[in-house]
């Protein structure tokens, strides 16, 4: 099969702890910036999960994009309660064209 690459930006509100961005169960380590560059299979589904820790209001948003735009609508999570962890999820299949 082919690989693509693909890019996810991750943003979190300043009341954000921590914000972690999954991609089939793998955790995607962003360094000294909120955007990593990630090959994945072209034509297989791929989980996406965001994870955020912080007091409540604290939310995290995700976006996947590749060459020719996005591949799925941003994710957002946000923590409702007084101090806690919340995530979202999605699927998304990208072409190799």
């Amino acid at each position: 099969m082919a690989k693509v690459k693909i890019k996810v930006t991750r943003e979190k509100n300043a009341s954000a702890k921590r914000a972690l961005v999954l991609i089939d169960d793998r955790v995607l380590r962003f360094k000294n910036s909120d955007e990593i560059n990630v090959m994945v299979e072209a034509g297989d589904e791929h989980g996406i999960t965001l994870y955020c820790e912080g007091p409540k209001g604290a939310s995290a948003t995700v976006k996947v994009e590749k060459a020719g735009g996005k591949v799925i609508e941003p994710l957002k999570a946000t923590v409702k309660t007084d101090y806690g962890v919340t995530h979202s999820s999605d699927v998304f299949k990208v072409d190799a064209a």
